[in-house]
C-alpha cells in the first residue's frame, strides 16, 4: 500500500478509536475549562458525572456522549492528517531527523491540520460544554454550524485558532520527544544486534513520558482556547489578551490550570491507545 495512504488510515483508525473510548472524559475536561468560578466548588469528576447521570433525565448515559459527532469528526480525520503530513515531512530530510527536524515537522503539520479542523473543534468545545437540555444548546453539528454563521459569521469558525497553535507548539514538543525516545530504543536493538520490534510496553512507556511532559508544560492554552470557544465567548471576551487578564484577575494562576487532573487522566491513557492503534495499524499496512 502507497505509504501516504498508510499513514493516513493509520492515523484515522487511532483518532477513532480513542475519541469513542475516551470521550466522557473529554466532555467532563471541557466542563470544568469553561468554569468561571474561583472556587471550583463541586466541581470535581465525580460531581460533575453525578450531575450529568442524575439530572439529565432520560439522556443520561447518553449526556455523556453529547458532541461525539464533531468530537470523532475532528478526530479521525485531523489524526489521519496530522500523522501523513508529519511523516511525509520527516522523510523529506536528506538526513536522518534530529529533534529540531521532528518539532519543525510537528509544528508545521500541526499547524496545516489545525486550519482545516478548527471549526470542528468550536462545534465540538460548544456542544460539550452545554447539557442538550440547556437554552440555545445545539441539537446537532448542522444545526450549530448554521447557529455559528448566523451570530458570529464565518470568522467564529476559527475563534481559538490562535490559542490553539500553542497547541500544535504541545504537539510539536510531544512527537519530538516521541520519536526521539522511540530512536534511542531502536538504536539499542542495533547495538545488541537485535531485529526485534518495540514491544508494547515500550510504546506504551514512550506515549506516556512524552504526552505527560508535553500537557503539563503547555496546558493553560487549552483553558483560554476554550473559553474563546464557549457558547457567549464574543460578549464575555474580545481578544485572547482579554481571557489571560480575565483569568488571572478573577480566578488566580490556578485558572489556568482548571481540568488539568482530569486532562492527565484522560490524555494519558488516550495517547497511549492512538500510539498503540497508529503503530499496530502501520505494521499490519505497510
Amino acid at each position: 500500500m502507497n505509504p501516504t495512504a498508510v499513514e493516513f488510515l493509520s492515523g484515522l483508525s487511532a483518532g477513532g478509536v480513542t475519541t469513542l473510548v475516551m470521550h466522557p472524559l473529554d466532555l467532563i475536561k471541557v466542563r470544568l475549562q469553561v468554569d468561571t468560578h474561583k472556587h471550583v466548588v463541586g466541581r470535581t469528576i465525580p460531581n460533575l458525572v453525578r450531575d450529568i447521570l442524575y439530572h439529565t433525565g432520560q439522556r443520561r448515559v447518553l449526556e455523556l456522549y453529547r458532541g461525539i459527532g464533531p468530537n470523532l469528526a475532528g478526530n479521525t480525520f485531523s489524526w489521519g492528517c496530522y500523522f501523513m503530513l508529519y511523516r511525509r515531512f520527516v522523510q523529506n530530510y536528506a538526513e536522518p531527523a534530529n529533534g529540531a527536524h521532528y518539532m519543525y515537522c510537528a509544528f508545521t503539520a500541526g499547524s496545516l491540520t489545525g486550519l482545516v479542523t478548527n471549526p470542528i473543534w468550536v462545534l465540538k468545545t460548544r456542544m460539550l460544554s452545554s447539557s442538550a437540555t440547556d437554552p440555545g444548546a445545539y441539537s446537532s453539528m448542522l444545526q450549530g454550524a448554521r447557529s455559528i454563521l448566523a451570530t458570529d459569521g464565518i470568522k467564529g469558525f476559527w475563534r481559538g485558532f490562535t490559542p490553539s497553535l500553542f497547541g500544535v507548539i504541545q504537539a510539536s514538543l510531544q512527537f519530538a520527544l516521541y520519536d526521539r525516545l522511540k530512536d534511542r530504543h531502536h538504536q539499542k536493538r542495533r547495538d545488541l544486534k537485535s531485529t526485534e520490534p518495540l514491544t508494547t510496553w515500550e510504546y506504551l512507556n514512550i506515549s506516556a513520558a512524552s504526552k505527560v511532559f508535553a500537557t503539563v508544560s503547555m496546558y493553560p492554552y487549552q483553558v483560554v482556547r476554550s473559553r474563546l470557544q464557549v457558547y457567549g465567548a464574543p460578549e464575555l471576551y474580545t481578544s485572547v489578551r482579554d481571557v489571560v487578564k480575565k483569568i488571572y484577575l478573577n480566578e488566580g494562576m490556578v485558572g489556568f490550570y482548571k481540568g488539568l487532573s482530569t486532562n492527565l487522566v484522560r490524555v494519558v491513557p488516550a495517547t497511549c491507545l492512538t500510539f498503540l492503534v497508529y503503530e499496530t495499524t502501520r505494521s499490519k499496512l505497510a
